[in-house]
């Protein structure tokens, strides 16, 4: 049987565990970087994120194949209404604008508010798995609770990475 301090520092190396997810999906949220594009045509860097989209305009070659970056990252939301009245103006003009198709990732589609829910929901999880670890040294039964908001909160995360 393990002892009672054996027992805490688990208990304390999971909470920090929980703790550096959290961060690291907070951040990744937060990110634009979800799928980066390199335009050479235009010298330009598209970052597309779950729920913003950024745009560095423009990129000098300081050397082949090496890029010096002298613009700084122009973002905007994509929930934005007067960006969607944009985006539908460029999407009527496909047939003569080349890039109007990259205009569809610019949307504020259907999936990415179900990402953002799951990545919420189980960032709930793991909040309420750190509080009921807290707890859970002066009154077991929270080890429990523990246990299922760990697990829910993991399965949670998997299926917004699928």
């Amino acid at each position: 049987m393990p002892t009672s301090l054996a027992k805490k520092a688990i208990l304390a190396l999971s909470i920090v565990l929980v703790l550096v997810g959290m961060g690291l999906t907070i951040s990744g949220a937060f990110s634009p970087a979800w799928q980066v594009v390199d335009i050479r045509e235009f010298r330009a860097e598209h970052q597309h994120g779950l729920w913003w989209d950024c745009i560095r305009a423009e990129k000098h070659v300081v050397a082949v194949g090496d890029f010096y970056d002298e613009a700084p990252l122009h973002c905007m939301y994509k929930f934005d209404n007067s960006a969607e009245l944009v985006i539908e103006n460029t999407l009527n003009n496909i047939d003569e604008d080349g890039a109007a198709g990259e205009s569809e990732h610019h949307r504020f589609w259907a999936w990415h508010k179900a990402i953002l829910f799951f990545i919420i929901f189980s960032e709930m999880l793991a909040f309420l798995a750190i509080c009921t670890g807290i707890c859970a040294p002066c009154f077991p039964p929270t080890a429990f609770i523990f246990a299922i908001s760990l697990f829910g909160a993991s399965k949670f995360k998997k299926l917004y990475k699928n």
